[in-house]
């Protein structure tokens, strides 16, 4: 029997394949829709995601300057560095970087505030798409010692009177010496001219006996040492001729040494030097009990040598006896080098200290700049063991030497340089330089600047027995840097250092004229520094006797 095709009424039916070409047609429709899509239209992208990320969100620091520490960055864009408003004391390499990069935090100032300090720095991407980051910084303190002044003392006429050196005597008290103009006041006679002044005191700071030395024209005295048979010799230049106290002058002025015995008196007189200018700045003893003087010379004849160029140092050793020469030597470069301290080296020989502004030339090395740090020592005969100059690309002029521990030399004057050569960052004009050297090989071991915001010079320092130092000048800053409120012009300014060169005290003295440190002398518990004001009855100075006097501060340190 045959399928039946047709419906009841007897029409085909159509049905399923209505159903089959309607669904053929919509999947058409749709594939023709899909195709026909506007070309260059994408979907929307998710923003990207940004990140901040530091190695470390914590510094801490010791209480001393220079200290420094990297933090890494991690960031995919660009980010910036803020530091609080006020923050003094720490310094960044940068403040603003992109993508993945380094910054270095260094701590500038010593923390002497006996308490420890704190600055959060944050670090933040500059579109501010990610959480910023903080980096807390903290600073110890160092401990410092408490200073306290025992007496002070003006000393003069009514002249013009300076102290330029003060030495401990065997009896706890000090040996001043300077010069004078004056006749009354404190000073009794005079020889003509400008006088050597030779002041003898107690431990007080009493006047046990005075004298002048000089001739009918002007002698000025600018270091003094003690000598073992219970004496004292001084040294500075002379313009008479072989008159009063001085001998027969060569030309100019020459160099003078004195050998006085316990009270004053002379017990023999040097007039040393050529027919040009001839100028000492430093005496010392040796370890073998000869006496050491140095300055300098542009001589070529007289009792002076060859000359290597502008001046030179010139160094010698004396008999104590007689002053008669021992040995006698010149050293330098082509240009102006000039002596300026001197300490005793262990074999008999001398360390040797100055400025040099000579250049690979003579005896002088390459130089760091203009004026550098020039260091000798000299075995007993004057032969050069070691030289080493030291400095920036400016100015430097020494002014102190001494023996430190462990085998070490201390070396103190001023900087004109600025973070550049041996020389750290300045804070002002000119600053304070300390240098510590190895006495064996004449290297650098470290070395320390201190000032404020004008010039600040080192022209004394001293050794403690425990191994500190303490370093005199003056400074003309205010408030600044490393440097106290100042109460007028210049100032005397004492610092302190422990043996790490970290500052344990510092000390502003004067008045509302200028008061000038200039030497320094170890003392039972504590130091004398000397120099001269022009204040009168102001401020930390006493009144005043005439124009310049001589003031003397007595400080304890123990």
């Amino acid at each position: 029997m045959k399928q039946n095709l047709f419906s009841a009424t007897g029409k085909k039916s159509y049905t399923g394949s209505f159903f089959s070409l309607t669904f053929f047609c919509l999947l058409v429709a749709a594939f023709s829709f899909v195709s026909c899509k506007k070309p260059g239209v994408e979907k929307p992208q998710p923003e990207p995601s940004y990140h901040l990320n530091l190695s470390t969100t914590s510094i801490q620091s010791p209480g001393a300057s220079g200290n420094a520490a990297t933090v890494s960055v991690e960031a995919n864009t660009e980010w910036k560095v803020t530091i609080p408003v006020g923050i003094d004391w720490l310094e960044m390499n940068k403040t603003s970087g992109n993508g993945n990069d380094n910054i270095q935090i260094t701590i500038t100032k010593e923390n002497t505030s006996n308490a420890k300090r704190t600055a959060t720095i944050t670090v933040a991407l500059v579109n501010g798409k990610a959480p910023s980051k903080d980096i807390s910084v903290e600073q110890d303190f160092i401990a410092t010692t408490p200073i306290t002044v025992d007496w002070k003392k003006v000393f003069g006429g009514n002249g013009n009177d300076y102290g330029y050196s003060i030495i401990k005597t065997t009896d706890g008290g000090y040996l001043l010496s300077g010069r004078t103009t004056s006749n009354n006041g404190d000073i009794t006679t005079t020889k003509g001219g400008i006088d050597v002044w030779v002041v003898k005191l107690d431990a007080a700071g009493a006047i046990t006996w005075q004298k002048t030395y000089g001739g009918n024209a002007d002698e000025y005295s600018v270091a003094a040492a003690a000598t073992p048979d219970g004496g004292y010799v001084l040294t500075g230049y002379t313009l008479s001729n072989n008159n009063g106290d001085v001998g027969t002058n060569h030309g100019n002025t020459d160099f003078c040494v004195l050998k006085l015995n316990a009270t004053g008196v002379i017990q023999w007189q040097k007039t040393l030097g050529g027919t040009g200018d001839d100028r000492p700045y430093a005496v010392t003893v040796t370890t073998e009990g000869r006496i050491g003087v140095a300055g300098y010379t542009n001589s070529t004849n007289g009792d002076v040598g060859s000359n290597h160029g502008l001046e030179d140092f010139w160094v010698m050793l004396l008999d104590n006896g007689n002053g008669n020469f021992l040995w006698k030597k010149t050293f330098g470069g082509n240009g102006s080098d000039m002596a300026k301290a001197l300490a005793p080296a262990p074999d008999g020989g001398l360390y040797i200290g100055g400025t040099t502004a000579s250049n690979s030339s003579g005896d002088v090395a390459t130089s760091k700049g203009n004026n550098d740090f020039w260091v000798l020592h000299l075995d007993r005969s004057l032969s050069i063991q070691w030289k080493s100059n030291f400095g920036g690309t400016s100015n430097e002029d020494l002014n102190a030497l001494a023996v430190g521990p462990n085998n070490t030399l201390i070396a103190a004057g001023s900087t004109k340089s600025n973070n550049t050569g041996d020389v750290g960052p300045s804070t002002g004009s000119e600053d304070m330089w300390i240098i510590k050297i190895n006495a064996t090989t004449g290297a650098l071991l470290s070395q320390k600047v201190l000032g404020g915001n004008a010039v600040d010079v080192a022209k004394t320092v001293l050794v403690k027995p425990n191994g500190n130092i303490v370093v005199a000048g003056y400074t003309y800053s205010n408030n600044s840097g490393d440097v106290e409120a100042n109460h007028g012009a210049g100032e005397f300014w004492m610092v302190g250092l422990n043996n790490n060169n970290n500052v344990i005290w510092k000390k502003t003295m004067g008045g509302d004229n200028e008061d000038l440190g200039w030497s320094i002398a170890e003392g039972e518990k504590g130091f004398a520094v000397a120099g001269y004001t022009l204040t009168n009855n102001n401020g930390d100075v006493g009144a005043n006797h005439g124009n310049s006097d001589v003031w003397v501060v007595r400080l304890k340190d123990e």
